[in-house]
Protein backbone atom coordinates (compact mmCIF):
# COMPACT_ATOMS: atom_id res chain seq x y z
CA UNK A 1 0.00 0.00 0.00
CA UNK A 2 1.31 3.54 -0.42
CA UNK A 3 -0.11 6.68 -0.70
CA UNK A 4 1.90 7.98 -3.86
CA UNK A 5 0.59 6.92 -6.66
CA UNK A 6 1.38 8.59 -10.64
CA UNK A 7 -1.01 11.07 -11.73
CA UNK A 8 0.20 10.64 -15.70
CA UNK A 9 -0.79 6.62 -14.75
CA UNK A 10 -4.18 8.12 -13.97
CA UNK A 11 -5.33 10.84 -16.26
CA UNK A 12 -8.26 11.21 -17.18
CA UNK A 13 -9.48 10.21 -20.83
CA UNK A 14 -11.87 12.17 -22.91
CA UNK A 15 -10.13 15.50 -23.94
CA UNK A 16 -9.58 14.51 -27.32
CA UNK A 17 -9.41 18.69 -27.94
CA UNK A 18 -6.16 19.00 -25.55
CA UNK A 19 -4.32 15.85 -27.52
CA UNK A 20 -5.57 17.09 -31.36
CA UNK A 21 -4.00 20.39 -30.31
CA UNK A 22 -1.25 19.09 -29.02
CA UNK A 23 0.08 17.13 -31.22
CA UNK A 24 -1.45 18.71 -34.35
CA UNK A 25 -4.22 15.74 -35.41
CA UNK A 26 -7.68 16.02 -36.80
CA UNK A 27 -9.97 15.92 -34.08
CA UNK A 28 -11.95 13.28 -35.98
CA UNK A 29 -9.12 10.74 -36.70
CA UNK A 30 -8.62 10.31 -32.95
CA UNK A 31 -11.14 7.62 -31.04
CA UNK A 32 -10.45 7.74 -27.49
CA UNK A 33 -10.70 4.33 -25.82
CA UNK A 34 -10.33 5.76 -22.46
CA UNK A 35 -13.47 6.57 -21.84
CA UNK A 36 -17.13 4.68 -21.86
CA UNK A 37 -18.35 6.12 -25.02
CA UNK A 38 -19.85 4.41 -28.60
CA UNK A 39 -16.53 4.81 -31.27
CA UNK A 40 -19.86 3.66 -33.75
CA UNK A 41 -22.14 6.97 -32.40
CA UNK A 42 -25.24 6.75 -31.26
CA UNK A 43 -27.93 3.50 -32.16
CA UNK A 44 -30.34 4.12 -35.06
CA UNK A 45 -33.23 3.37 -32.95
CA UNK A 46 -32.34 6.60 -30.49
CA UNK A 47 -33.01 9.00 -33.06
CA UNK A 48 -36.90 7.82 -32.81
CA UNK A 49 -36.67 7.06 -29.08
CA UNK A 50 -35.47 10.83 -28.90
CA UNK A 51 -38.07 12.41 -31.27
CA UNK A 52 -40.91 10.38 -29.48
CA UNK A 53 -40.23 11.91 -25.82
CA UNK A 54 -39.60 15.46 -27.24
CA UNK A 55 -43.41 16.29 -26.22
CA UNK A 56 -42.49 15.50 -23.00
CA UNK A 57 -39.46 18.31 -23.16
CA UNK A 58 -41.89 20.65 -21.38
CA UNK A 59 -42.44 18.67 -18.47
CA UNK A 60 -39.73 18.94 -15.53
CA UNK A 61 -38.27 15.32 -15.03
CA UNK A 62 -38.94 13.09 -12.01
CA UNK A 63 -36.00 14.25 -9.45
CA UNK A 64 -36.50 10.70 -7.39
CA UNK A 65 -36.12 8.77 -10.53
CA UNK A 66 -39.12 6.44 -8.56
CA UNK A 67 -40.20 5.06 -12.08
CA UNK A 68 -36.89 4.28 -13.38
CA UNK A 69 -36.20 2.62 -9.81
CA UNK A 70 -38.76 0.82 -9.65
CA UNK A 71 -38.25 -1.03 -12.82
CA UNK A 72 -34.44 -1.32 -11.77
CA UNK A 73 -35.52 -3.02 -8.51
CA UNK A 74 -37.96 -4.99 -9.97
CA UNK A 75 -35.70 -6.31 -12.67
CA UNK A 76 -32.76 -6.59 -9.53
CA UNK A 77 -34.67 -8.46 -7.27
CA UNK A 78 -34.38 -5.86 -4.62
CA UNK A 79 -35.97 -2.63 -3.41
CA UNK A 80 -36.33 0.23 -4.84
CA UNK A 81 -35.27 2.50 -1.97
CA UNK A 82 -31.43 0.36 -2.32
CA UNK A 83 -31.49 1.76 -6.40
CA UNK A 84 -29.30 5.39 -6.67
CA UNK A 85 -30.00 6.83 -9.83
CA UNK A 86 -27.17 9.70 -10.77
CA UNK A 87 -26.59 10.98 -13.83
CA UNK A 88 -23.29 9.48 -15.11
CA UNK A 89 -20.76 7.33 -12.81
CA UNK A 90 -19.10 10.58 -11.70
CA UNK A 91 -21.78 12.04 -10.11
CA UNK A 92 -22.13 8.44 -8.17
CA UNK A 93 -18.61 8.68 -6.88
CA UNK A 94 -18.63 12.26 -5.57
CA UNK A 95 -22.18 11.52 -3.70
CA UNK A 96 -20.54 8.17 -2.15
CA UNK A 97 -17.29 10.41 -0.90
CA UNK A 98 -19.39 12.86 0.02
CA UNK A 99 -21.93 10.64 2.12
CA UNK A 100 -19.73 8.76 3.78
CA UNK A 101 -16.53 11.45 4.56
CA UNK A 102 -13.59 8.99 4.75
CA UNK A 103 -11.05 9.85 6.40
CA UNK A 104 -8.81 7.53 4.64
CA UNK A 105 -9.65 5.45 1.63
CA UNK A 106 -8.21 2.48 -0.45
CA UNK A 107 -8.31 2.87 -4.33
CA UNK A 108 -7.06 -0.06 -6.76
CA UNK A 109 -4.84 1.04 -9.13
CA UNK A 110 -5.24 1.59 -11.86
CA UNK A 111 -8.73 3.18 -11.86
CA UNK A 112 -10.72 6.27 -13.11
CA UNK A 113 -8.74 9.52 -11.18
CA UNK A 114 -12.21 10.82 -10.05
CA UNK A 115 -12.45 8.20 -6.50
CA UNK A 116 -9.01 10.07 -5.81
CA UNK A 117 -10.77 13.38 -6.68
CA UNK A 118 -13.73 12.61 -4.61
CA UNK A 119 -12.40 11.89 -1.44
CA UNK A 120 -9.32 14.29 -1.77
CA UNK A 121 -12.56 17.03 -1.50
CA UNK A 122 -13.78 15.78 1.38
CA UNK A 123 -10.19 15.64 3.07
CA UNK A 124 -9.50 12.45 2.70
CA UNK A 125 -5.88 10.76 2.61
CA UNK A 126 -6.05 8.12 -0.52
CA UNK A 127 -3.73 4.88 -0.32
CA UNK A 128 -3.24 3.00 -2.87
CA UNK A 129 -3.43 -0.71 -3.57
CA UNK A 130 -1.55 -1.02 -7.32
CA UNK A 131 -2.36 -3.84 -9.61
CA UNK A 132 1.10 -4.20 -11.66
CA UNK A 133 1.35 -5.39 -15.28
CA UNK A 134 4.34 -8.08 -13.53
CA UNK A 135 1.59 -9.85 -11.69
CA UNK A 136 -1.02 -9.68 -14.95
CA UNK A 137 -2.77 -6.98 -12.60
CA UNK A 138 -3.83 -10.08 -10.03
CA UNK A 139 -5.47 -9.35 -7.08
CA UNK A 140 -3.76 -10.98 -4.20
CA UNK A 141 -6.65 -11.16 -1.91
CA UNK A 142 -4.64 -11.76 1.82
CA UNK A 143 -2.81 -8.03 1.23
CA UNK A 144 -5.72 -5.94 0.06
CA UNK A 145 -7.36 -7.53 3.54
CA UNK A 146 -4.38 -6.23 5.36
CA UNK A 147 -4.61 -2.57 3.22
CA UNK A 148 -8.59 -2.58 3.85
CA UNK A 149 -8.23 -2.57 7.62
CA UNK A 150 -6.44 0.80 7.43
CA UNK A 151 -9.04 2.55 5.68
CA UNK A 152 -12.49 3.63 5.88
CA UNK A 153 -13.87 2.87 2.60
CA UNK A 154 -12.63 0.83 -0.70
CA UNK A 155 -12.99 1.85 -4.22
CA UNK A 156 -12.68 -0.79 -6.86
CA UNK A 157 -13.85 -0.40 -10.54
CA UNK A 158 -14.89 -3.50 -12.40
CA UNK A 159 -12.98 -3.00 -14.78
CA UNK A 160 -10.29 -1.43 -14.29
CA UNK A 161 -9.72 1.26 -16.80
CA UNK A 162 -6.12 0.44 -17.54
CA UNK A 163 -6.00 -3.26 -17.93
CA UNK A 164 -9.44 -3.70 -18.28
CA UNK A 165 -9.81 -6.77 -15.74
CA UNK A 166 -12.72 -7.83 -14.36
CA UNK A 167 -12.74 -9.42 -10.79
CA UNK A 168 -15.02 -12.27 -11.03
CA UNK A 169 -18.00 -12.13 -8.28
CA UNK A 170 -16.85 -15.24 -6.53
CA UNK A 171 -13.27 -13.49 -5.68
CA UNK A 172 -15.29 -10.33 -4.42
CA UNK A 173 -17.40 -12.38 -2.27
CA UNK A 174 -14.49 -14.28 -1.23
CA UNK A 175 -13.06 -11.16 -0.52
CA UNK A 176 -16.02 -9.56 1.56
CA UNK A 177 -16.23 -12.73 3.54
CA UNK A 178 -12.70 -12.60 4.51
CA UNK A 179 -12.63 -9.07 5.36
CA UNK A 180 -15.68 -9.23 7.67
CA UNK A 181 -13.69 -12.26 9.79
CA UNK A 182 -11.42 -9.77 10.85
Amino acid sequence: MSEQYDEKLGKHGGDLETIAAQYDIQLDSLIDFSVNVNPLGAPEILAEIIQEGIALIGRYPDSASSRLCGKLASCLCVSPHQIIVGNGTTELIYLISRCFRPSRALLLQPTFTEYQRSVSIVDGRVLHHVLSPETNFRLNLKKLITDASAVDIVFSATPTIRPGIYLKKCRFSRWRRLRSKR
